[in-house]
């Protein structure tokens, strides 16, 4: 997990670590011998939100998120900053994961959303946990799903955005083409004509006739003044 923050030794001993650690519904079921060994050599941070909670790459530990979340970013060259994805309470960083198994994910920072309270365990305890650890294991697997249905989510809005736009365009260009606000094309055509997928098209579509921008009809597709306006 990327170092930093405000952390302090778990002092209280696992007895009390685990009952923070029960707190939260998603680790519950979290037990057995190689769980409690690696709580004992834990580490928790605390960083209030908005602040940074790493200047560097820690390859030596793997994080949960016990209170708050974890936002990890990336920056482009010319300076913009782009949030890459989110790790909400009850779940393990897998970027973290990825850098205690050798890996060297391409993020720049990592910023705390809330008032944060990160569990972190020596990354040598992963290997042992994943092993003798069933509970460990689903914990594991149950946060890879969610990361990568998360990753994959964002994917998708970011790939509809744009294919918005090239949607936008082509009934912007059949209007001046043919001279008319009432363009005679179907689904399936526009899917066609971008590369897409008619379900994906009807999708988007049915969003720019709730926001207001055009009127759907069997076979025709009317821009209404906001879209004439705004495109």
């Amino acid at each position: 997990m990327p170092s930093g923050g405000r952390a302090m030794k778990c002092e209280i001993g696992v007895g009390e670590l685990k009952k923070l650690v029960s707190a939260v519904p998603r680790m519950s079921g979290l037990r057995g011998p190689a769980w409690d060994r690696a709580l004992e050599s834990a580490v928790v941070v605390q960083e209030t939100h908005g602040n940074s909670v790493c200047q560097r790459h820690d390859n030596e530990h793997f994080g949960i998120v016990l209170r708050g979340s974890l936002v990890l970013r990336v920056h482009s060259p010319d300076g913009r900053m782009f949030n890459s994805h989110k790790v909400p309470v009850g779940e393990m960083c897998m970027l973290s994961v990825a850098m205690a198994c050798g890996g060297s994910p391409r993020v720049s920072d990592v910023i705390a959303e809330g008032d944060l309270l990160l569990l972190r365990l020596p990354s040598q305890h992963l290997d042992a946990l994943l092993s003798e650890s069933p509970e460990f294991r689903s914990f594991t697997l149950d946060s890879m799903s969610s990361c990568f249905g998360r990753m994959l989510g964002m994917v998708e809005e970011v790939a509809f955005e744009r294919l918005h736009t090239r949607i936008a365009g082509a009934l912007r260009e059949m209007g001046e083409k043919f001279e008319t606000t009432v363009i005679r094309v179907t689904h399936q055509e526009l899917a066609n004509e971008l590369g897409s997928s008619r379900e994906v098209i009807s999708r988007l579509l049915k969003q720019m006739e709730r926001d207001g921008w055009l009127k759907l009809g069997r076979g025709v597709i009317t821009l209404l003044p906001p879209f004439l306006n705004h495109h």
